[in-house]
């Protein structure tokens, strides 16, 4: 009785959209598969049930809608389809079955959901179709937003680290600090901060004499960053401390941010502004498209 009821729960409706339902284990294996996609591309999926429900919804929507068009997906397209997946990743045949087995599906049912996205793909281009971004548009908009278009800011410096982490005793750290407050007087005195750094300094950059090359923000610890981009060309500055250590930091050069000149960046611009009309235009068809459903929402 109790597996009984177990199964009922996961298997209740949680939607019905225009007829179509969708169950509950429906949802949490796309919401499942979400997240996977999300940890496979670097970018995890924080949403909830109720957004992958929400996905799931529109994607009924739109397969209902292109039903009523009598919008088809030969085989072949499919076919096309399961074999980039398999050229993706170095997979024969036999071996995507067993993938797919271990992941509790089928091959059936990779073809079935391969051929629902490009369904989703062809209704979607045809009827949203792609914006066409005249030059004026893209120039107005460089220059209606010119802090867009600038080049980062860079620094060049060298540094003389001394390991003194956040798991360092107090003592480590007091001897770290008088061997960075010793070898900064040198430095002052006149010593050369490449030959210092190549005899003390404590990571890689030793044998280069301490040379961090050209680095942007948001690529140093906050607190070394900050430094860096309130530092002058040739000053010497330290210690400072990170959660790596102490550091001796001589900034070799810096640039500041300049504006990317129009033709280098006119390219990206369109591109930006035909995207952000694609999904204004499809955002306004889908909703539409959701006016004339029959959406009832179970969850």
């Amino acid at each position: 009785m109790a597996a009984s009821a177990s199964a009922e729960v996961v298997e209740r409706i949680v939607a019905n959209i225009n007829g179509e339902i969708i169950l509950l284990s429906e949802l949490r294996e796309k919401t499942d598969l979400m997240r996977e996609i999300g940890r496979q591309r670097g970018e995890p999926f924080s949403g909830s049930e109720r957004e992958a429900l929400r996905d799931m919804i529109d994607e009924k929507i739109v397969l209902f809608y292109a039903g009523e068009k009598e919008m088809k997906v030969a085989d072949s397209e499919v076919d096309q389809a399961v074999e980039r997946i398999k050229e993706r990743n170095g997979l024969s045949t036999a071996a995507l079955e067993t993938a797919l087995n271990a992941q509790g599906t089928t091959m059936e049912k990779l073809r079935d959901t391969l051929r629902d996205q490009i369904l989703i793909q062809k209704v979607t281009g045809f009827e949203v179709g792609a914006p066409q971004v005249s030059d004026a548009e893209v120039r107005i908009e460089y220059e209606r937003r010119p802090e867009r278009y600038m080049t980062p800011a860079r620094a060049r410096a060298r540094h003389i680290i001394l390991l003194a982490g956040e798991r360092s005793s107090q003592a480590e750290f007091e001897q770290a600090h008088k061997t960075a407050e010793r070898l900064l007087a040198e430095l002052r005195a006149g010593a050369d901060f490449a030959g210092v750094a190549r005899k003390n300094s404590q990571d890689a950059s030793a044998r280069l004499g301490g040379d961090l090359g050209w680095f942007g923000r948001g690529e140093m610890t906050p607190e070394f960053e900050q430094a860096v981009f309130s530092m002058k060309p040739g000053e010497v500055r330290g210690p400072v401390r990170t959660q790596f250590g102490l550091h001796i930091i001589e900034l070799l050069g810096r640039e500041d941010p300049q504006p990317v000149p129009f033709d280098k960046a006119k390219d990206a611009i369109r591109q930006a502004l035909e995207r952000q009309g694609y999904e204004q235009r499809r955002s306004a068809w889908m909703e539409r498209l959701r006016g004339q459903a029959y959406i009832e929402v179970l969850y």
